[in-house]
Order: structure tokens, then C-alpha cells, then sequence
């Protein structure tokens, strides 16, 4: 095991300003921080989404169902800011230390900033539904992908990353 990796197994540490941003088409305004590729983490999804304005898009409205190729349930925390969630036909407004768990893969939602500069931490997995980290596990390879994109994407600077690179990176 290399120097670098012997560190790296330990810990990573970052703020948010630190990980690269990469743009999303159904949200172009919203920063998307891909946190289980930055990471390394190969046991669940976690992303942060960041809305520079209120009424920016946090995140879609989508499911986790079959169809999706997720099948997973999720968990949102707003970690600065306010958000206003929208759960199948139910709606409801989330202020900074909100958690939010959806655990039903089928139901329909997504979340709008409230406020501007609104962060909000997902966090997705495969529990009772078995999701896409229940099945790639993680371990190595996940390891020294994820170093190699974030070595890539610090050396970049902090400017936006596009999707298009994110995904050779992560195909790497």
C-alpha cells in the first residue's frame, strides 16, 4: 500500500467550497457537489445540492423506482437555508437541521430553496429496498477511483465542473 493510500484510508476532509461542482441540465442554476465520488464512498449515494437563489430547483421531481434503476430509499437534511419539499401530494417547508426521509422508492418529489444560498445534503442507499451502493459495495477500486476524480478536480480549481468530464472521470 502506497504512502498516499495509507492516508487516504483514513480520512478525507473538506468544506463545501472545496468539492468541485458539476452542472445539471434539469438545473443548471443549482450546484450539484457529487459527495460519494468525491469521497470514495462505495456503501451509499450522497450528494449536496446548493441554490444560489430562492426558488432555485434543489432537486427534481423524480422517484427511486425500478424504472429509475436506483430502488432506493433517501434522506435529505437542509444544512443551511430553507426548502420547501413536495411528497407525492403533500408539501411542506424544512429550515436549516431538517431531516427528510423518504423511504418509499415509489413516492414522487423534489425540494425548491426558500432561501438564497440553501444547502441541502441526499443521501441515498439500499436498506430494506436494496439500492446501486448495496450492490457495488465499495473497497478499493471505488477508493482509487474517486481519488484520481477528486485529484483531477481539485487541480482544476474551483471553477464548475461539466458533466461531460465527470463522467470520463468516473468511468476511469
Amino acid at each position: 500500500m502506497s504512502d498516499e493510500q495509507k492516508g487516504a484510508a483514513r480520512f478525507v476532509a473538506a468544506s463545501i467550497d472545496g468539492i468541485p461542482t458539476i452542472l445539471y441540465e434539469w438545473a443548471p442554476q443549482t450546484e450539484w457537489k457529487p459527495l460519494r465520488r468525491f469521497f470514495g464512498i462505495g456503501s451509499f449515494g450522497t450528494n449536496l445540492l446548493r441554490a444560489p437563489k430562492a426558488g432555485d430547483v434543489l432537486t427534481e421531481d423524480h422517484t427511486e423506482d425500478p424504472d429509475s434503476g436506483t430502488r432506493h430509499e433517501e434522506l435529505y437534511l437542509v444544512v443551511r437555508g430553507a426548502a420547501r419539499f413536495k411528497m407525492d401530494r403533500e408539501e411542506f417547508d424544512a429550515s436549516t437541521g431538517t431531516f427528510a426521509h423518504v423511504p418509499d422508492p415509489t413516492s414522487m418529489g423534489g425540494a425548491v430553496a426558500s432561501e438564497p444560498g440553501t444547502a441541502l445534503l441526499a443521501v441515498g442507499g439500499g436498506g430494506r429496498h436494496g439500492g446501486r451502493g448495496a450492490r457495488r459495495g465499495g473497497g478499493g477500486a471505488e477508493w482509487r477511483r474517486a481519488t484520481t476524480w477528486r485529484r483531477k478536480a481539485l487541480a482544476l480549481g474551483p471553477d464548475r465542473l461539466s458533466a461531460t468530464q465527470d463522467e470520463e472521470s468516473a468511468a476511469r
